[in-house]
């Protein structure tokens, strides 16, 4: 080795090195400073020779740090490896003391020990923390030997040192690597396991006895296949085969492996190839427990079979399509088929789809599939399709929209069903519901509509339409002396002779019996109305042939104007209606034309008649309470129902001023059901709050002639009994005279079928007709007789008629009927009628007719104990 002398013009001042005093050795003898430098001398003299250079370049060479010093420390070589490692050069380093080059302070100590060995002649290494000319520190692996001379005694030291950092840095890398492994094997929820290339199990996470039962170091040396179910193991040998012969392969399997119980559990298993000189020398496997996901997709898949099972035979195209694409029809089902004549897959064209639709449909059927949809939303629409062959099928759409959790789309599921039968059916209907099945011509609902429509047109332009309303004369001859079936063929035949009057956008209507409307739209006066009236006159003087039978028939016409008449299709028709009867009460064949001037009284009559249609609809009725007063208990035995009409115009009005009409027009029906139903709750209500020692009143309701008449009525009132919960017998029905009188033997059935009911019957205001007590009592099983007013007011206090009411009342008390005085309106009267013998009176005196509250306030102040009437 060949070592060179520190060039003292370039050390720094604590490293100079004088020629004139011998180099600090302590500790050494003379002779051994003596033998280094000569030794150095010695180099430095042969420095220039061949084998010096060589010498020199071979230590340059190194690929590892080599620094020799003296036994102070001092550098006296520094290799071009020491120069790199360290950053100093090698004229820097030169005569300078290691410890101040590369060793930090505090590890001074450590150095100073490492010297120590080495001054009695023992090598030391390992790994030290030195410092960069930059100030940086690393690790390095150290290898430091004693320089001896000739007699064997240590005169310096040689170093060999290698940076070891990017060592360290890959050992700790491997070591947290191995440490996040084994925890990540340990706490992972599926089962980690190295597997030899035969099977046999080198490692095992923790994560199999929560999954199989099995301790990690049960299955450790054990062959994995020995617990793969037989059914499964040929599947899975050769996955692990094929792994074998191909590195690039990733061996995955599921199959079924034995718990410790015994029982079978699916696993899913990923493995990766360990590979050694480019050969598989192990497995390194992950597997996760999917016995409940196999289950679950079994389920599925089963479900899914039903499913479709159920979708393919269903009578209706089932369909999924995501929103917003119309080009994605994901599924249709194949009844598509038999509904457009294309198959599922030529439906998913987009464009086809949209030449199905019937194009007066496609607009509509654009839009809504345009709009705005949220989750859950279900949408309903029928429309046409044009079927391959041509037909036209009505279909229903329902479908509801779902949205996919993770990739938030949208979609449409919904079914497809052929209409076509039940639209035709519904056209029918609506065919028979707007028109007349005799004449199939429109019925007043499509008469109104269309007039209705004309009035809205009249709105917005200046022209005007005509209402006629036409009526037969003598039609009622023709049924009675030819029958019904002649009747209903000149029914039809005037229906034609109608329509070849008028214009084709004008319309005539049928509202039953032998009266027809007619609609003449966009006239500009009334003069064309009266020529369509004199054609139509003059049409029909024609004779009409019918069954070998000629038949002469004329019609009377009334004739409004829109301009005429106030208010919508109904006011209109009503019109067109009065001078309709103006015409007939002139003569016959002829026409009449509205005049409000002439008009108003009969106008009037028919707004009357319409207010009293829709008076229930509106709550305009009212049932008002009159008592019933007992003279033998002095209590309030009854309460009679008298119906009030409150008119949004008129105010109050009693019954006097519309009941006539109601009968007239048969309104009274539903109006005295509406009553009857009214009276039964109130009298319910009286019923549950009242007790033996306080009975609830019998409440009367009056029935007319036509609710008597009525079918059904005792079903009726067996119905609401039960309805309202009313004991029968706290109800009761009053009868006059003259509606018992109408027709006998069918009184007498209606009377049975009540009395049956348990309520009680009431003649009332009896001495205003012409029937016998006898009669009545004889044929009619009644329980009470009601005097009418005017006997009490013109007979209870005259002298000359003194005996008619007390022989009234002998009379009815001899054949077993109690009596009731209506009309009381004195103190006297009332005296009277308690000493002649009258059981209950009514009138003002005792109260006038109340409202329920009002009434409710009477009887829980007035009730005390007593019986019944």
């Amino acid at each position: 080795m060949s070592l060179s002398r520190p060039n003292q013009d370039n050390l720094p001042e604590d490293a100079a090195v004088s020629t004139d005093e011998p180099m600090e050795a302590k500790g050494l003898p003379e002779e051994s400073e003596r033998r280094l430098r000569s030794s150095i001398d010695c180099v430095e003299g042969n420095w220039g020779t061949e084998s010096a250079r060589f010498q020199s370049r071979l230590l340059d060479a190194l690929g590892q740090a080599l620094v020799v010093t003296d036994l102070q420390g001092r550098v006296i070589y520094w290799n071009n490896a020491a120069a790199q490692l360290y950053g100093w050069s090698k004229e820097e380093a030169t005569g300078r003391r290691l410890k101040k080059l590369i060793i930090s302070e505090d590890l001074w100590g450590q150095a100073e020990e490492i010297r120590s060995e080495l001054r009695v002649g023992r090598a030391w290494s390992g790994e030290f923390v030195v410092r960069r000319k930059d100030g940086t520190t690393f690790s390095v692996a150290c290898v430091a030997t004693p320089l001896l001379d000739e007699k064997g005694s240590p005169v310096g030291m040689v170093g060999l040192s290698t940076d070891v950092t990017e060592q360290k840095q890959a050992e700790e890398a491997l070591g947290k690597s191995e440490e996040r492994f084994r925890v990540l094997t340990q706490n992972s929820s599926d089962m980690v396991a190295l597997l030899g290339t035969d099977g046999t199990v080198h490692y095992q996470s923790l994560s199999i006895e929560r999954i199989l039962g099995y301790r990690a170091e049960d299955l450790v040396g054990e062959n994995a296949f020995d617990y793969v179910h037989p059914e499964d193991l040929e599947r899975v040998r050769r996955a692990f085969a094929e792994a074998l012969a191909d590195p690039n392969l990733r061996p995955s399997a599921q199959y079924r492996f034995r718990h410790k119980d015994g029982s079978w559990r699916y696993l899913e298993s990923v493995g990766s190839n360990l590979l050694y000189d480019r050969k598989v020398c192990d497995f390194f496997f992950n597997s996760r427990a999917v016995t409940e996901r196999v289950h679950t997709e079994e389920r599925l898949r089963q479900a899914e079979t039903r499913y479709r099972t159920l979708v393919e035979r269903m009578p209706a195209v089932v369909y999924i399509q995501e929103i917003g694409s119309p080009d994605s029809a994901i599924y249709m089902s194949p009844q598509i088929e038999a509904l457009t004549g294309y198959s599922p897959e030529e439906c998913k064209d987009p464009d086809l789809r949209w030449r199905m639709v019937h194009p007066e449909d496609r607009d509509r059927m654009r839009s809504e599939d345009e709009r705005a949809v949220e989750p859950g939303e279900v949408y309903t629409t029928e429309y046409r399709v044009v079927h391959r062959d041509g037909r036209i099928v009505w279909v229903r759409n329902e479908s509801i929209v779902v949205e996919e959790e993770a990739s938030r789309s949208r979609y449409w599921q919904g079914f497809m069903l052929d209409i076509t039968e039940r639209k035709a059916l519904e056209d029918k209907l609506k065919h028979r519901a707007l028109h007349d099945p005799l004449t199939e011509l429109p019925n007043r609902t499509l008469f109104l509509d269309r007039l209705e429509q004309a009035l809205d047109r009249t709105q917005r332009c200046s022209d005007s339409v005509a209402v006629l309303f036409l009526d037969l004369d003598d039609f009622k001859v023709v049924n009675d002396s030819l029958g019904h079936e002649v009747g209903d063929q000149l029914l039809m035949a005037v229906s034609q002779r109608l329509k070849a009057c008028l214009r084709s956008r004008d319309i005539v209507a049928r509202l039953g019996g032998d009266e027809f409307t007619i609609l003449l739209d966009d006239i500009s006066s009334v003069r064309y109305a009266e020529e369509t009236a004199e054609r139509i006159t003059r049409e029909l003087w024609a004779p009409f042939t019918l069954e070998d039978h000629v038949v002469f028939v004329t019609a009377s016409i009334g004739i409004v104007l829109s301009d005429a008449a106030e208010g919508g299709s109904q006011d209109l028709l009503r019109a067109a209606d009065v001078a309709l009867y103006r015409a007939k009460d002139k003569d016959k064949a002829r026409y009449e034309v509205f005049d409000r001037s002439k008009d108003t009284y009969a106008l009037e009559r028919l707004e009357l008649e319409n207010d009293l249609r829709n008076a229930i609809a509106r709550n305009e009725l009212e049932v008002y309470y009159q008592p019933v007063y007992s003279l033998v208990s002095e209590y309030i035995a009854g309460m009679e129902a008298l119906l009030r009409w409150k008119h949004p115009e008129r105010g109050m009005m009693s019954p006097a001023e519309f009941i006539p009409l109601a009968e007239e027009t048969g309104l009274i029906v539903p109006i005295g059901q509406w009553v009857l139903e009214k009276a039964c709750c109130q009298a319910h209500e009286w019923q549950e709050w009242s007790s033996p020692s306080d009975p609830s009143p019998i409440v009367g309701v009056n029935l007319s002639l036509r609710q008597f008449q009525h079918p059904g009525l005792a079903e009726d009132v067996a119905r609401v009994l039960q309805e309202t919960g009313l004991e029968p017998g706290n109800l009761s029905l009053e009868i006059t005279e003259s509606v018992a009188m109408h027709d006998v033997d069918s009184t007498v059935a209606t009377l049975e079928k009540l009395n049956s009911l348990g309520v009680w019957l009431v003649i009332d205001d009896f001495g205003t007709g012409h029937s016998s007590l006898f009669y009545l009592t004889s044929r009619f099983k009644m329980g009470h007789l009601k005097i009418d007013g005017s006997f009490v007011r013109e007979f209870v206090e005259d002298p000359e008629n003194a005996m008619i009411i007390p022989g009234l009342i002998a009379l009815a008390h001899a054949v077993g009927l109690k009596v009731i005085a209506e009309g009381v309106e004195t103190a006297s009267q009332l005296r009277r009628l308690k000493e002649m013998g009258c059981e209950f009176v009514q009138g003002y005196y005792i109260s006038k007719p109340l409202p329920p509250a009002a009434a409710s306030e009477l009887l829980k102040e007035k009730l005390s104990c007593g019986g019944r009437p």
